[in-house]
């Protein structure tokens, strides 16, 4: 299939990834993120918000072939994204080629009928995340290439 055909073409082989909000995507199930990486030779290292998504997922991929590791992390909290930093840069030994930096949240209702906490779990979640995580990452950790997603 098609899949087969890129990874003959297209290589990650050794190239070491971390994807936030890796485990749950919009998209139909068959796609994500760290399966498409890791179909293409990379180890990943992904986080979950829940033990039980995480373990789903590693255990989907893994089964799959693929290396796939994770920690249980929720994005919207400051310190759950430095501990994710933390153990990204253990996993890698201080390196890392990529970063898909995916997660993102909403709030389904109208912006002006938000509360003051769902608007700081929004900043938390999509703003603060997007800079905190990449920020904590070059001062752990020596970068290649950065594939910014939010």
């Amino acid at each position: 299939g098609i899949r087969e055909s890129l990874a003959r073409r297209y290589t990650l082989h050794g190239m070491r990834c971390l994807v936030t909000g890796g485990t749950k995507v919009l998209l139909p199930s068959s796609f994500s993120p760290p399966l498409e990486l890791g179909s293409l030779g990379a180890t990943v290292f992904t986080c979950a918000r829940t033990e039980t998504d995480l373990k789903t997922a590693l255990k989907r991929w893994t089964d799959m072939g693929l290396e796939v590791h994770g920690t249980v992390a929720d994005c919207s909290k400051s310190e759950d994204r430095e501990r994710l930093v933390q153990e990204a840069s253990k996993e890698f030994n201080g390196e890392l080629d990529v970063l898909v930096n995916n997660v993102g949240t909403n709030v389904r209702k109208p912006t002006v009928d938000y509360t003051m906490d769902e608007l700081d779990f929004l900043m938390e979640t999509n703003f603060k995340s997007s800079a905190d995580i990449p920020f904590g990452l070059l001062a752990m950790v020596t970068m290649s290439d950065v594939l910014f997603m939010q």
